[in-house]
């Protein structure tokens, strides 16, 4: 209900900005209330991770965080979902075959549990699609972006775009579209690439850190 009530908001395009932004607080401050309601617990989010067999890393994901962790000095990685931390990080662990370094920063919602184990509250301000920018990153993130001069910003949804605002550098914004191709003319005003349907990581993405991407025997992209 709740998605059938924001979603078409957050996707409107006779809607600005401003006017969006009162109704997402509500729809994720609904959601999160609601997933407190339901009793959640820690261990119950470990479950549904491990449960999730059909949720995968888009093929070329795992090999783009290595090499940027592996890189000398490392590049910052800053992933910044309106998500739940908790469950990314866990996602995280649970498929890539190496830890996340501390270059890798994961931004999030995040629920807080007690002692009990169950869900008591959710971290303040909210992160929704329409605040995701450099300005409300954690000062020890920003500090590992804060004097870079370039920045590669991915995203699957408009508000992504505004992600490196609030740093001092050149970007590059690589939109994927992974369906509705009707917004495909919206895409283009806001990314400089746009990437329709669901492919790979593409190579354009491993250029644009200094890394061609390691081939195996068969022509194929190895992790």
């Amino acid at each position: 209900e709740c998605f059938n009530t924001y979603f078409p908001i957050e996707i409107s395009d006779k809607l600005t900005v401003e006017e969006k932004l009162p109704e997402m607080e509500k729809w994720y401050s609904t959601m999160f209330t609601l997933t407190i309601a339901e009793g959640v617990t820690d261990a119950m989010v470990d479950q549904i991770v491990e449960d999730a067999d059909t949720l995968v890393l888009r093929d070329g994901v795992p090999e783009f965080l290595r090499l940027c962790q592996e890189s000398d000095p490392p590049i910052p990685v800053m992933i910044v979902s309106a998500g739940l931390g908790n469950t990314i990080e866990k996602f995280f662990r649970r498929v890539l075959p190496f830890e996340l370094k501390p270059s890798t920063v994961i931004f999030s919602n995040r629920l807080i549990f007690g002692e009990d184990g169950k869900a008591t509250g959710f971290t303040q301000p909210l992160l929704h699609m329409f605040n995701k920018t450099a300005k409300t990153l954690p000062e020890a993130a920003f500090k590992l972006v804060e004097k870079k001069t370039h920045c590669l910003v991915i995203g699957d949804n408009p508000g992504d775009a505004t992600m490196a605002d609030g740093v001092d550098c050149q970007t590059m914004k690589v939109g994927f579209l992974n369906e509705n191709l009707e917004r495909l003319g919206q895409y283009k005003e806001i990314f400089d690439v746009v990437i329709t349907g669901d492919p790979d990581f593409p190579e354009i993405l491993f250029q644009c850190i200094g890394h061609p991407r390691e081939m195996n025997g068969h022509g194929e992209a190895g992790a």
